[in-house]
């Protein structure tokens, strides 16, 4: 469903110049997340994901649009 309505959302407003995508983290690394998996489990540094939105919110991605973004830090 989020990849259909981030698609679409693309598609309505590609005339306005406004670019739509999604981030799809894997988990993230947070004290409860950590508690709960342990350390041995791949997490998402949180940096990453901010990184990740930064750069596609700036002019440099300005041909990034209607895509989901997977953030697999070392999970794969």
């Amino acid at each position: 469903a989020v990849a259909g309505l981030t698609r679409e959302l693309a598609r309505e407003y590609r005339d306005a110049n406004i670019r739509v995508n999604a981030v799809a983290p894997a988990t993230v690394r947070t004290a409860d997340n950590v508690a709960q998996l342990g350390e041995k489990q791949p997490l998402v540094e949180l940096d990453d994901v901010v990184n990740t939105v930064l750069f596609l919110a700036s002019e440099e991605a300005s041909a990034i649009t209607g895509q989901i973004v997977p953030i697999t830090g070392n999970a794969y």
